[in-house]
């Protein structure tokens, strides 16, 4: 089959998945609400100060709002005489609002063309990033708060191909998302793993079923890309109206339109802005647990291993690093499973290009169906593995093959000094009951369980000749008999 017809099927099947797993409900935006209380009045209080500035400047008044800003501006900058804060400029406010003014007052379908649109929206965006990087300089919050803050900004303004050879998909516009002390600029070029958000953009109101379908087309090529993104955040603009949209493992929830053309909805867009970029990480998808390493050029994965006895529970944690992906998750809905070639040996200098980490393990990573208590969970794979480890290894079974595991368990990291073991529930924490059930109840938990498993084996394709293919099978048909027989688990994979 051609590209041009896969692509074809592609989007034919997320118009379908738009029909059967689209829900909306306003909540979903409660989830971006910074978890610090601290940070979350910060947020607040940029929200309203950057709204009444823009409706001030948009109506060309001279109300105390664009007054009460220039004040506060020139305060920021006498404060931070001598630091790399020129971004805070009035004139920059004043050439973003020319661009904001064109999107704003399209009521109905948007007159001018898409790359027009696109600026529009970039000049928006840069509006509120200018707000928050000049509060965040003056708040009076500690270090550590403000350098888990970012500035989120344009990766590309106008509809452009990604730089990957291999993908044919275009986006209209990528956000990413750097340090909050960044110059506001747009980035030049912006790959996949580099987006922290996608927009499709859409000159008429009526095309937002197009837009859902080539958003969830982008959002799972995010996936396919990012390895420690564990939900993904989208939006789509169709003229004035703005959606984002959540992208969970089972379902995809979107917000009611934000109406740019009205005092509300741009209030509402500000807010998602400007709480986007005061949230944890965790907050917008991203895995605490998995961190990439520049200065090893490798990734570092924390694996849990979770014994739970009749005294309770405990939990401890293993480091891991890897350079080399068995199986990435490239699928939009689903357990996102993926693999990762590792050792539990810290890398003692750089990769190279074209070196990788000598791994001695295979780490298996998924959002997998669970019950809220790891305890109650008779199907939980780690409980299984950890039975047959200790069963065959008590009985001397060294001359059968099979997966052995070191460590396993749920993911756990800290949100809002809390620490969270990482499930549907704690997901979307903070939306409404009527919300939460759909997304969570019933078979849609998921648990974000990590499995360490030795030794690393061959996919199958490495068989040179059909004897021996059968003898790969006979020795998986001897492990799971044996399983069977002596743990009583048929594991079924």
């Amino acid at each position: 089959m051609s590209s041009e017809a896969l692509a074809k099927e592609w989007r034919a099947e997320m118009l379908e998945l738009n029909d059967e797993r689209h829900i909306e409900n306003d909540s979903i935006r409660e989830l971006i609400r910074p978890a610090d209380a601290k940070l979350r009045l910060l947020a607040k209080k940029i929200t309203d100060q950057a709204a009444k500035d823009m409706d001030g400047r948009l109506s060309k008044s001279k109300s105390s709002a664009g007054k009460e800003n220039s004040s506060i501006v020139s305060r920021t900058r006498a404060k931070l005489s001598g630091t790399h804060v020129g971004d805070v400029d009035e004139s920059q406010f004043e050439a973003c609002i020319k661009g904001i003014k064109k999107w704003t007052k399209a009521k109905g379908n948007f007159v001018d063309s898409e790359k027009v649109m696109h600026a529009s929206i970039h000049s928006f965006i840069t509006y509120v990033a200018h707000f928050v990087k000049a509060r965040l300089f003056s708040a009076s919050i500690s270090k550590p708060s403000k350098e888990r803050c970012r500035l989120i900004l344009l990766g590309e303004i106008t509809d452009s191909k990604l730089e990957n050879p291999d993908d044919n998909t275009r986006i209209d516009i990528g956000l990413v998302d750097p340090n909050y002390d960044a110059d506001i600029e747009p980035c030049i070029k912006a790959r996949y793993y580099q987006l922290q958000t996608t927009f499709q953009v859409k000159k008429r109101k009526a095309d937002v079923d197009k837009a859902f379908s080539q958003l969830y087309e982008h959002t799972r090529l995010m996936y396919a890309e990012q390895y420690d993104l564990r939900f993904a955040w989208g939006f789509t603009v169709c003229a004035s109206d703005v959606r984002v949209c959540h992208f969970g493992p089972s379902k995809a929830v979107t917000s009611k339109p934000m109406d740019v053309s009205t005092r509300q909805g741009r209030h509402d867009f500000i807010e998602l802005l400007v709480n986007m970029s005061l949230c944890d990480n965790s907050q917008l998808g991203q895995d605490p647990t998995i961190r990439y390493l520049p200065d090893l050029a490798c990734w570092q994965i924390d694996c849990p291993d979770d014994e739970i006895s009749g005294n309770g529970s405990r939990t401890t944690t293993t480091p891991y690093y890897f350079t080399n992906v068995r199986c990435v998750a490239d699928r939009l809905f689903g357990r996102h499973t993926r693999c990762f070639l590792a050792t539990a040996i810290r890398p003692t200098k750089r990769i190279q290009k074209g070196e990788s980490i000598e791994a001695t393990v295979i780490i298996k990573d998924a959002f997998a169906i669970a019950k809220p208590q790891a305890r109650e969970d008779d199907h939980d794979e780690v409980k299984h593995l950890k039975k047959i480890r200790d069963t065959f290894h008590d009985n001397n079974t060294d001359d059968i093959l099979y997966l052995k595991i070191v460590v396993g368990g749920r993911v756990r990291f800290k949100k809002g000094g809390q620490i969270i073991e990482d499930t549907t529930s704690t997901m979307y924490k903070g939306v409404d009951d009527s919300l939460l059930d759909i997304v969570t109840g019933g078979s849609l938990f998921r648990a974000h369980r990590r499995i360490v498993l030795e030794p690393i084996g061959e996919p199958l394709c490495t068989v040179q000749t059909a004897k021996e293919f059968i003898a790969v099978i006979c020795d998986v048909m001897l492990c799971h008999y044996e399983i069977v027989d002596r743990c009583k688990i048929l594991h079924q994979d």
